[in-house]
């Protein structure tokens, strides 16, 4: 069995999903928690860049 590479590790941490109570609950977010809770919905999951997205998005002003 091949060993993966680093690159391909990192792609698979990069697309993995979580669901808004997790990510409410991560380190990474715990300054962020209220908007975590604000902006996600609890029928999908999220990748952290699609969060982080969110994120940047609401503080600029620009959330649809």
């Amino acid at each position: 069995m091949a060993s993966k590479t680093k690159a391909a590790l990192a792609t698979e941490q990069e697309e993995a999903t979580f669901s808004k109570e997790q990510i409410a609950k991560a380190g990474r977010y715990k300054h962020r928690q209220d908007l975590v809770n604000a902006l996600l919905s609890a029928e999908r999951t999220y990748t952290l860049a699609e969060v982080d997205e969110l994120i940047d998005k609401f503080m600029n002003g620009a959330v649809t």
